[in-house]
Order: structure tokens, then sequence, then C-alpha cells
């Protein structure tokens, strides 16, 4: 869930998080996880949130693809293994793939 910020002169709420790093969705499994088990890279939060309604851990960037390279990757460091599932279109996979395969993980 993203915060809400009414700064803007007319006095409305906007969706977004102003948090650089940003945490990941989903870091509060991720932190009850054993490090021995399998982590799951998805791109969206839906996504992520259907994965975790099976079981399995799942972790995003908040805010879309194009926000992955806002996104504190370091708590996955100490997992033995991460898969990552990109999206089906085009732009999304390649900007978070790009930004994800950086990642010292």
């Amino acid at each position: 869930m993203g915060a809400y910020d009414n700064s803007d002169s007319d006095g409305d709420f906007n969706v977004g998080i102003e948090l650089n790093p940003r945490p990941l969705f989903g870091l509060y499994r991720l932190a009850q996880h054993d490090k021995n088990q399998a982590v799951f890279i998805i791109e969206g939060e839906k996504c992520a949130a259907a994965l975790q309604s099976l079981g399995l851990c799942a972790v995003t960037s908040l805010g879309g693809c194009n926000a992955a390279k806002q996104a504190d990757w370091t708590p996955l460091n100490d997992f033995k293994t991460v898969f990552y599932y990109p999206t089906m279109t085009k732009q999304a996979n390649t900007t978070h793939k790009t930004f994800i395969k950086h990642q010292p993980l």
C-alpha cells in the first residue's frame, strides 16, 4: 500500500510513495521466510499477492516495473534460491529484468 501525500496546492490526496529506496512488497513475509527456501520475484503487486495466497514467498517492487530501480533488493541477499518470473508485456519485462540482473543477489 502506498502512502498518501496531500502536499499539492489544491489540497487533494495523491496516491504515491516518496521513499527511496522503497521497501519490497512482501517484505514482511520475506523477513519470516527460511533462507534455505525459494523466494519468487514477480512483477506486480497483484501477482505477488496471488503467489502469497498459495503459501509461496513472493516479492516485487512497489509501483510497477519502472520502480524496480528504486526498490531496496538487499533483503534478498542471504537467500539461497531466488526465482525471477517476468511479466508478459515487453516494456515491463525489459525494464524490470534489466534492473534485476544487475543486483548482487
